[in-house]
């Protein structure tokens, strides 16, 4: 925006509809969490609050009225002036006001009460972080609850098919934990499964037809937090590959994921696609399983279902060719009526 600066003489209108157009989807897409009475900045981008930060202190209050009077001396000061009064390096000052019509767009949109601004930065989290994962085990527990928390809401969005997608996610989980002889993977792996089965027919919402492609699409280009870049990656792919298209046929869109990033992908789809095959009629007929690895060539499956299930038994055998080739056993889905 610093070349339309010099062009327009209302620079500060033209930066306000800039950040509101910017604004649209992010607030469209944001989860419906009620009132937000409180917001905190932090990070090197709200460098014009830390003036304020006093002593030992390392966050400051602040009330609408108050940051309402900084608002405007901002947006009707010159860049000498903030240098002056808020003691700013002159290298930050350019973002200053794009940052102050962000926060003020924000606040009016979400009607909040009272401004904190934290004198932290991401290396601030990252230790914090680390320290956490050594002592406190619970920290790692609520990390795993804000991904799921976070997906769920994204899957929401996309209104996926609750009780379908709870019955995937719960027998994800029970095959994942009971076939750990097969498969060898760690509690990291487990949450990227069910995340995947989470949001696995986000696709649906823009096309039933080939939907996994669009599941891709959708869950590469969303955010899930506590994922990195890669991990949504790999999420995306293995929702993708959870119906009948071979990850082999495409690998080479993974080239630059290591081996056994790309193993994991595969066995955590095999996994998804066994999970998804239980539920083909989209009625959650089966109640129950027990998983048998006594024969060394055949994990067989024994559900219990309150009705037929001779779709998913078929839909399993189809599904379970990739399994077999992935894992080197074959999977079988027996069944039983609960009287």
């Amino acid at each position: 925006m610093r070349d339309v600066k010099a062009t327009v003489t209302n620079y500060v209108g033209v930066l306000r509809d800039y950040v509101a157009s910017q604004l649209v989807d992010f607030i469209r897409l944001l989860p419906d969490f009620g009132e937000v009475h409180n917001v905190i900045l932090m990070g090197s981008s709200v460098s014009i609050f830390e003036p304020m930060i006093k002593g030992d202190n390392r966050t400051v209050k602040l009330s609408i009225e108050e940051f309402q009077k900084m608002y405007s001396e901002v947006v009707h000061g010159n860049d000498q002036f903030l240098v002056d009064r808020y003691d700013i390096n002159e290298d930050d000052v350019p973002q200053v006001l794009p940052v102050m019509i962000l926060v003020d767009q924000l606040l009016n949109h979400f009607k909040v009460k009272t401004l904190w601004v934290a004198a932290l930065k991401l290396i601030d989290g990252i230790i914090v972080q680390a320290v956490n994962e050594r002592v406190n085990p619970k920290s790692l527990a609520l990390q795993e609850e804000q991904m799921l928390t976070s997906a769920y809401n994204l899957a929401d969005h996309y209104r996926v098919n609750r009780q379908h997608q709870q019955f995937v996610v719960n027998f994800s989980r029970q095959l994942f934990d009971r076939l750990k002889k097969i498969h060898g993977m760690a509690k990291k792996e487990r949450i990227l499964l069910e995340i995947a089965a989470i949001l696995d027919d986000v696709g649906s919402y823009v096309n039933n037809h080939n939907h996994t492609a669009h599941s891709d699409y959708i869950i590469q280009n969303s955010e899930v937090l506590g994922l990195s870049d890669v991990e949504l990656k790999m999420v995306a792919a293995v929702a993708r590959y959870h119906s009948s298209s071979t990850p082999s046929n495409e690998l080479s869109r993974f080239d630059e994921l290591p081996i056994q990033q790309r193993m994991t992908i595969a066995k955590l789809a095999a996994i998804l696609r066994l999970a998804d095959a239980l539920d083909a009629s989209r009625q959650q007929k089966i109640q129950s399983i027990r998983v048998s690895l006594k024969d060394p060539t055949k994990v067989v499956i024994q559900a219990t279902a309150n009705d037929d299930i001779e779709l998913e038994r078929w839909t399993f055998e189809r599904k379970g060719e990739f399994f077999e080739s992935v894992f080197g056993v074959q999977p079988e889905l027996k069944g039983r009526l609960k009287l």
